[in-house]
């Protein structure tokens, strides 16, 4: 028979001494909540948050988000007060202490005076992250590079609202009584100088992409400025449409300034087509039928722009005239292996091209006769028909008359 064991009595647990007491309660403390600090809120995906949600998150915790416009500029704000929750606030209060702030007795307190624009984080420098590695360098550590982006974000925002006090200003000036047009007006608020839809569009956009009212506010200037740059393209857009195509230029001619083969070079000139207000020239297209394709090649295009030599802009009035040279068109030989040449010249613009205006160009030096229009007949060429006449007409011939020698 097996005897019954009898079971040993429980021990008490030993006694522990104060010491062990705490070290235990540390070890229980949750891993937000270090050296003393409040234990950091709950951690949330801010990057799935919304605009609203972000600044009622912030709201919920009495933080100033009036400087952050953009979505990264709350996230910013809400991951360095978070950040701040879970630093000790031996540290904290250091970092406090020296950006002049005393007696702030929590870490919410704290995070709160270093996340918030305040007079006294001004007055110490251009960022707090650079006040605070001075004083407690275990801050700056950590939380340096957040401090500086925040700063580089409320710079950029700043910038911002600069350049867009500019352009507010710029638009206000330009009175649109001053211009010769309402289209003209237009041009020189979307600040654009190609006369095209493409341009007017693109010069519209990048106005708006300054202007627009979720990035600088809604200041009465800024308002009247933004109508005005609707009602700028719009008219653009308009006078674009009711274009017409210019004539074509007027008394073309030539003279010979080189005539040796080789570096010949005639000189084109030429008058402005009649053109009204629908009808403008921004351009000249000059060309020249070349017998190896038959056909019309482009030389050149004359646009306004500016001039090296002159060191000023040259509008579109003084481009009436251009340099035919042989040796700049080597790579039209059969041009100049004919007795002339037929050049043309036509006045262009964002309606269209206009006609042909054409001249026979000798290649020989010699000036082409110039055509009168029909039905006129000027004085000398009058006079010389009638010399030439009687030149060519026979005296009569007399009868029974000897002539003495």
């Amino acid at each position: 028979e097996r005897r019954p064991t009898r079971e040993a009595p429980a021990r008490p647990p030993p006694a522990r001494g104060r010491g062990e007491d705490e070290a235990s309660k540390e070890d229980a403390a949750p891993k937000g909540q270090l050296g003393g600090g409040a234990a950091a809120p709950e951690e949330r995906a801010v990057g799935s948050l919304s605009v609203k949600e972000l600044k009622a998150l912030l709201g919920e915790h009495d933080l100033d988000f009036a400087g952050a416009v953009e979505k990264a500029e709350l996230q910013a704000l809400w991951s360095q007060f978070a950040l701040f929750l879970t630093r000790p606030l031996v540290e904290l209060q250091t970092a406090c202490g020296a950006q002049g702030a005393r007696g702030l007795t929590s870490v919410e307190a704290c995070a709160h005076f270093l996340v918030s624009p305040s007079p006294s984080s001004s007055s110490v420098g251009p960022s707090a992250a650079a006040a605070a590695p001075a004083a407690a360098p275990a801050v700056a550590v950590g939380h340096a590079a957040d401090m500086e982006a925040a700063q580089q974000q409320r710079e950029q925002v700043a910038r911002r609202n600069h350049e867009a006090e500019v352009e507010v200003e710029r638009i206000l000036r330009a009175r649109k009584e001053n211009f010769v047009s309402s289209a003209a007006w237009g041009f020189v608020v979307l600040d654009v100088a190609e006369r095209s839809t493409a341009a007017v569009q693109r010069g519209y956009r990048a106005l708006m992409k300054r202007l627009h009212p979720d990035k600088v506010g809604q200041a009465p200037k800024l308002v009247l400025a933004v109508e005005l740059v609707r009602e700028a393209k719009d008219l653009c857009e308009r006078a674009l449409c009711s274009l017409q195509m210019p004539p074509a230029p007027r008394q073309l001619k030539t003279e010979c300034l080189n005539s040796t083969k080789g570096q010949r070079k005639f000189k084109l000139s030429w008058s402005a087509p009649l053109c009204c207000e629908r009808a403008p020239v921004r351009r000249y297209v000059v060309a020249a039928v070349d017998p190896a394709y038959g056909k019309a090649l482009t030389i050149t295009i004359l646009e306004p722009d500016y001039n090296q030599e002159l060191s000023r802009y040259v509008g579109v009035e003084e481009l009436t005239s251009f340099i035919l040279a042989e040796e700049e068109l080597q790579k039209m030989p059969s041009l100049w292996q004919q007795r002339s040449a037929t050049v043309q010249v036509a006045a262009s613009n964002e309606a269209g091209q206009s006609p042909w205006t054409t001249l026979q160009v000798p290649l020989n030096g010699s000036t082409p006769p110039s055509v009168p229009p029909p039905g006129f007949t000027s004085f000398s060429t009058a006079a010389s028909v009638n010399a030439n006449t009687k030149a060519t007409r026979a005296p009569p011939r007399q009868i029974g008359t000897r002539v003495r020698r």
